[in-house]
């Protein structure tokens, strides 16, 4: 009976360390489950900046706005280029003496090490002290200061064309604002007349415009993305004008009109003929060509439109190119690339 006891005693003793130890296992288990939980909570944390690895790889096979970008950047850091989008044996060399600059090793291109130097530079306490010392003229007259860098060309066929620099993150956005209102008045720009500007709205610090006949438009805008300050000039085709400073809904000349044998060739304002008969004048014509055609007496005019909005009188036809037509009339310019 003794041993029954006892052996009963032992039995109990087994079964209560077996239940201790599967509820230390259980209590592990949790533990652990909790941490490894914990562990994999997505983070919510969004990188701020710019980022080496956002910005193009560019070498001799890139397209050409790409090309474009790492000579805008030899520019600014090196000597200077042309920038044509045209990788030749000027851009190669010009590139290699680039990373020799900057003190990066050895290579042909444009890489992820060229760009976190150029970040590095953006982001020295230098960059700030140095900004806007002096300003570049870029691209249609606008001016633009020094210590931007150009990151990225955006060209969507032939309607438009958007080129975006990035500022020192030191240089606080209102102050960049500040800085490019005072290098682009609400003035004109060469051909460009101004339209209108828009301060702190919910998706930009500044963003001003400027128009041209026939239907283009010109904006500079100042924005922070992502924590980066950018600065974006982007040049459009075919955009409505009204409500631009100075823009006619329906533009009018006093100039004489055209004679009774002659009919436009329509409202489109960026193709079309002017003239009847079978002699008809077109896009990129030179004005002085397209009276000829027409048979004009000599100082007889064809009604135009001056493109800059400015309404310049035509002494000599022969210094004007027929860039577009407007509601019967050609639109003129004393450039044959754009309107000037």
């Amino acid at each position: 009976m003794k041993a029954l006891l006892v052996g009963f005693l032992i039995l109990v003793g087994v079964l209560i360390a077996v239940g201790q130890d599967e509820n230390s296992g259980n209590e592990a288990t949790k533990s652990t489950d909790t941490v490894d939980t914990r562990d994999q909570t997505p983070s919510t944390t969004v990188p701020q900046g710019l980022i080496a690895a956002d910005l193009p790889v560019v070498n001799a096979t890139s397209a050409v706005d790409d090309v474009k970008v790492a000579q805008a950047l030899v520019n600014t850091f090196s000597s200077p280029i042309s920038v044509d989008g045209s990788w030749g044996p000027q851009t190669a060399a010009a590139v290699t003496k680039l990373r020799e600059v900057l003190g990066v090793s050895e290579g042909d291109s444009i890489d992820r090490a060229v760009w976190e130097v150029v970040i590095s530079k953006l982001e020295a306490p230098t960059a700030r002290t140095d900004f806007g010392k002096t300003e570049i003229r870029s691209l249609q007259n606008m001016k633009l200061p020094t210590g931007l860098v150009l990151t990225e060309i955006s060209t969507i066929q032939d309607v438009s064309t958007a080129w975006t620099y990035v500022a020192p993150p030191s240089v606080p956005i209102v102050d960049l604002a500040s800085t490019l209102s005072a290098l682009n008045p609400t003035k004109s720009l060469g051909g460009w007349r101004f339209c209108e500007t828009e301060n702190k709205t919910s998706v930009a610090e500044m963003r001003r415009f400027w128009w041209a006949l026939p239907e283009r438009m010109l904006s500079l805008v100042v924005q922070q993305t992502n924590g980066v300050n950018e600065v974006v000039v982007t040049e459009e085709q075919s955009v409505p004008l009204d409500g631009c400073e100075g823009y006619k809904t329906t533009p009018t000349t006093e100039k004489p009109a055209p004679k009774a044998s002659e009919s436009s060739g329509g409202g489109d304002s960026g193709s079309g003929s002017y003239g009847g008969g079978g002699a008809s004048c077109y896009v990129g014509m030179n004005l002085e060509d397209c009276e000829d055609l027409i048979g004009l007496s000599a100082g007889d005019r064809i009604q135009y439109i001056d493109c800059t909005g400015e309404d310049r009188e035509v002494w000599w036809a022969r210094n004007w190119t027929i860039i577009g037509f407007y509601g019967g009339a050609a639109v003129v310019s004393k450039s044959s690339y754009g309107c000037a």
